[in-house]
């Protein structure tokens, strides 16, 4: 057997140290929220980046989902500095559903103000509308099968029993966020006004304004509609032409009440609208994962790059080390202490190979200048 040389025992004694003291002053993050950070720290300007430092993990990765928008990141970021805890618990919730981009980005910091109002708030009223227009849901699916089935006895379905069994629930935070999305998308500064913050940071629903802004859409709702689409062009049909000319007609008659159910049928699209999104856009997520998993090439271009930015940043070792220990059931600092050692061990052993032989080239240069001396 080869005798172990004083050399190699001196290279593992410094690896072995060198791996505890890093692992000593390691954080225990894992590699997978490392990398957000670091990924935020090169995709966001400093400022940013460094205030991202103390959020956590979820609020990091909703700006890295930002960072190719700089006006969305800094709508985002000036809702954090204006509205603070509102901002927070918006953003992580919702900050990566299309629709509550869309407000943010047109009517910026103030957009989370009326989310964060309808998610923390009990509503009574607003609970009713969600259950009412779901209830009409239910009823109009029910109809539409029955009316498709010709014997009229079949029994419903596993969807449809799901679906009876969750009407009893109450309207969930996340049902009333949805809708108060929906109307900043439609109503904009309307609806916004409608909200006000005291001295003390709390948030008030004006009903004055609610009213005089539902009375407005009654009854002047057609005719702002279409000039909106005139003035943006965009397609006008033949309901926009008709809505306008029944407000105009509504002004000296009572006729006003055919309209009844636009703004339930304009609710449901919206929503049909934000699901379709929210579906394409995981449509996309879904292929290109693909795409990336068939291609030899790109696989071996992100293993190249993952290694290059562990490199470059040695915090990723740490969250490395983290999860290997996880996998095999070891304490975290187990992990991060024999992952520095594999690292540091053959990096110690190149670089005693490396002074050798600057020892072995600089040796005739020393001899030639004692020479001369």
């Amino acid at each position: 057997m080869r005798r172990i040389t004083r050399k190699t025992w001196l290279i593992l004694g410094l690896a072995a140290l060198l791996a505890t003291g890093l692992t000593l002053t390691a954080t225990k993050t894992p590699f997978a929220d490392q990398l957000i950070r670091v990924s935020v720290d090169n995709a966001l300007s400093p400022a940013i980046a460094t205030e991202l430092h103390t959020e956590s993990i979820a609020l990091n990765r909703i700006f890295l989902a930002y960072s190719s928008d700089e006006a969305l990141t800094l709508a985002a970021r000036r809702a954090m500095l204006k509205h603070p805890d509102a901002a927070r618990r918006v953003l992580i919730e919702h900050g990566l559903d299309p629709g509550f981009q869309t407000a943010l980005d047109r009517f910026g910091a103030d957009a989370v103000v009326p989310v964060h109002y309808f998610e923390t708030s009990e509503l009574p009223l607003v609970n009713a509308r969600l259950w009412a227009a779901d209830k009409a849901s239910a009823w109009s699916k029910t109809f539409t099968n029955w009316w498709k089935d010709e014997s009229g006895d079949a029994e419903p379905g596993p969807v449809e029993q799901d679906h009876a069994a969750n009407q009893t629930e109450p309207v969930s935070p996340e049902a009333r966020a949805a809708l108060a999305i929906a109307l900043l998308n439609r109503q904009g500064y309307r609806f916004l006004d409608q909200f006000v913050i005291d001295q003390n940071g709390t948030t008030h629903w004006l009903q004055g304004e609610r009213t005089l802004s539902a009375l407005s859409d009654f009854f002047t709702g057609g005719l702002r509609g279409l000039e909106r689409k005139a003035q943006g062009d965009q397609a006008i049909g033949g309901w926009d032409i008709a809505s306008a000319g029944l407000d105009v007609l509504v002004v000296a008659s009572t006729v006003k009440a055919l309209r009844a159910g636009a703004a339930l049928r304009t609710e449901r699209a919206a929503q049909a609208t934000r699901v379709g999104t929210t579906t394409e856009r995981r449509a996309l997520l879904s292929g290109a994962a693909r795409a990336v998993a068939g291609s030899r090439t790109v696989r071996w271009a992100v293993y190249g790059s993952t290694v290059w930015l562990v490199v470059t940043h040695p915090s990723l070792i740490n969250a490395i080390g983290v999860n290997v220990a996880r996998l095999l059931g070891w304490p975290a600092w187990l992990g991060q202490g024999v992952l520095w050692f594999i690292v540091l061990l053959p990096a110690l052993w190149l670089s005693s190979i490396l002074a050798r032989l600057a020892r072995c080239i600089l040796w005739p240069v020393r001899r030639l200048t004692q020479a001369r001396h």
